[in-house]
């Protein structure tokens, strides 16, 4: 198996910068399988990708206005399946989304 890494930086809302990279993961012919919200800070979607559709996925993602970096040298043009990660660091945060959460017991 092999693993790419992606991060970007944005200054789009979370709520929008968040469903482009859906769409793009999507689009490129790949599937999230989780995800880590970090208040209105950042965001870290993990997917599965076809090897040879890392390029394609770059490219949506600039349609979109977002630049990501590959963090590794990417593995491109086998169509093997890769595991892969993105970071997403909101550069313009807005209002603090963390909820109160009542002691329970």
């Amino acid at each position: 198996m092999k693993f790419a890494r992606f991060s970007l930086i944005t200054n789009q809302p979370g709520p929008l910068a968040i469903d482009a990279v859906r769409d793009a993961i999507s689009r490129a012919g790949g599937w999230i399988t989780g995800h880590s919200l970090f208040s209105n800070l950042s965001a870290t979607i993990n997917f599965d990708l076809p090897g040879d559709a890392t390029a394609r996925f770059l490219e949506l993602l600039l349609e979109k206005g977002l630049r990501a970096s590959a963090e590794d040298p990417m593995p491109t043009g086998s169509p093997e399946e890769l595991t892969c990660t993105i970071a997403i660091t909101f550069a313009n945060p807005g209002p603090d989304q963390r909820r109160e959460v009542p002691p329970f017991g």
